[in-house]
C-alpha cells in the first residue's frame, strides 16, 4: 500500500513537472517570435538585446528561429504524449487505478453516475470524489444483497474476508454522505441477488469503466464458492469508442436496478 501511494505521488509529481515544461516551452516560443517581430521593425533590436544579456556580438535571426523551432518541437512532443495518455480507451492493472483516473477522464460535466458493485468497498473513495467533482449528479449504486453474500468465501475467517460487514459499511457511508450534504446530494442504492459478474461505473452515456468478478467453486469442496475481482484489471472508455461497452453495461445495470431492493429507506 505504501509503495502504491509513493508511485501515485511520484506520477502526479512528474505530470506536474512535464506540464510546467510544456508551458515554459510555449512561453519561450511566444517570446522568441516577439523578438523576431521587434527586430523586423527595429533592425538594431537584436544587437541591443545581445548587449543587455551580455552576449558578444549580434545574435543572428537564424539562431532565434532555431531556438523557437526547438521549443516548438519540445512542446509538440509533450502535447502528443499527453494526448496519447488521454486516449479514448484505457486499460488499468487495477480497478482502483481506473477509479482514480475517472473524474479527469470523463470531464467536469456529468449528470448521472451508475455503479454495479459487489460490496462497493473499493469504490468508496471514488464516490466521495464524485460527490465533490459532480455535486449535482444523480448517483445510483447497486450492491449485492448481504443476505446472499454469506455464501461466498464461507471457509475464510470473517477477520480476513467479511463481505457482509463491507456491504453494510458502504451503506453506512452512503447515509453519512446524504446526511452531510443534505438534499444537495442525490444518491440511491439497491440490492441485487443475481450472482456477481460485471463491475461497472457508467457516467451518463459518454464514459464507462468495466471490470469483472470471478466466482468459482473450491477445489476441495464444491459447496464453497470463492469470489475474486474486487480490484482486478479494468477497461475505461469514452466517446464513440465506448458505445458498445456503455450499451452492454447499461443493459446490465437497468435490468438489476429494475428488480433491486431499496436499503436506504428512511428509518
Amino acid at each position: 500500500m505504501a509503495n502504491e501511494q509513493f508511485r501515485n505521488k511520484y506520477k502526479r509529481f512528474l505530470e506536474t513537472v512535464l506540464n510546467g515544461v510544456k508551458w515554459i516551452a510555449r512561453a519561450a516560443i511566444l517570446a522568441l517570435l516577439l523578438v523576431a517581430a521587434l527586430n523586423a521593425v527595429f533592425p538594431e533590436f537584436l544587437s541591443a538585446l545581445g548587449r543587455l544579456l551580455g552576449f558578444e556580438g549580434r545574435p543572428s535571426l537564424a539562431a532565434v528561429f532555431g531556438v523557437a523551432v526547438l521549443s516548438l518541437i519540445l512542446e509538440r512532443v509533450l502535447v502528443i504524449e499527453d494526448e496519447m495518455k488521454r486516449r479514448d480507451v484505457q486499460t488499468f492493472r487495477k480497478k482502483q487505478d481506473a477509479y482514480d483516473a475517472l473524474p479527469e477522464f470523463a470531464g467536469a460535466r456529468v449528470s448521472r453516475v451508475d455503479l454495479i458493485q459487489f460490496s462497493g468497498y473499493s469504490a468508496l473513495a471514488f464516490l466521495g470524489k464524485a460527490a465533490k467533482v459532480w455535486p449535482k449528479a444523480k448517483i445510483r449504486m447497486l450492491l449485492y444483497h448481504p443476505g446472499s453474500a454469506s455464501k461466498f468465501d464461507s471457509d475464510v475467517p470473517t477477520s480476513d474476508v467479511d463481505h457482509i460487514t463491507r456491504i453494510r459499511t458502504v451503506l453506512g457511508e452512503l447515509k453519512l454522505m446524504k446526511k452531510d450534504q443534505g438534499n444537495d446530494l442525490d444518491i440511491q442504492a439497491r440490492f441485487y441477488r443475481t450472482d456477481p459478474s460485471v463491475s461497472a461505473v457508467i457516467l451518463d452515456d459518454k464514459a464507462v469503466n468495466l471490470s469483472w468478478y470471478r466466482v468459482y467453486p473450491d477445489s476441495d469442496n464444491s459447496e464453497i464458492f470463492h469470489l475474486r475481482g474486487h480490484n482486478s484489471a479494468a477497461i475505461t472508455a469514452k466517446g464513440e469508442a465506448a458505445f458498445e461497452l456503455i450499451s452492454f453495461a447499461r443493459e446490465q445495470f437497468d435490468a438489476l436496478w429494475a428488480k433491486g431492493e431499496n436499503p436506504l429507506k428512511p428509518d
